[in-house]
């Protein structure tokens, strides 16, 4: 996770890599999950 910090603290950010207006540019976080997931178990009920 550092190194990954560390990476994005040095390149520049997409919208000015690929030339994008700010106006133009939404910008979604999504959440890095670390360690296992659990399994869902699902049971198909008929009607």
């Amino acid at each position: 996770m550092q190194f990954k910090l560390g990476i994005k603290n040095i390149t520049v950010s997409p919208v000015r890599w690929f030339g994008l207006e700010h106006t133009d540019v939404k910008i979604e976080h999504v959440p890095l999950r670390i360690g296992t997931t659990r399994q869902i178990k699902l049971k198909r009920e008929t009607i």
